[in-house]
């Protein structure tokens, strides 16, 4: 059993997904940057924990503008850049909770 592998796992959305159930909260949230890879699977790796997903949004958060001129009307190409985070919002649902697996058992 590697501990390194098995507090990697407690820091991922499906780690802390499994603490909340074992504490019994009855929802569980998190958010997530929408550009990074894998977002499907880390959903369904959180309602495999036994997690139901309620709502998901995004939200862009716009940190600078570019481009030749940012001025209204001007018919100039004016880009926003900036992360997308996803809210995501579960709740506990015992039915959904497949038989926990030690991913750090397999390391």
């Amino acid at each position: 059993m590697s501990e390194d592998a098995r507090q990697a796992f407690f820091k991922t959305p499906a780690g802390r997904a499994r603490l909340a159930y074992e504490k019994g909260y009855r929802v569980f949230q998190f958010d997530y940057d929408a550009t990074g890879p894998l977002t499907v699977e880390m959903l369904n790796s959180v309602c495999d924990e036994g997690w139901e997903l309620v709502s998901g949004s995004f939200v862009f958060h716009s940190m600078r503008e570019k481009g030749d001129d940012v001025r209204l009307g001007s018919g100039k190409n004016v880009f926003a850049i900036g992360p997308t985070t996803g809210f995501y919002l579960f709740r506990r649902n015992e039915a959904l909770r497949r038989a926990p697996a030690n991913p750090w058992e397999a390391v």
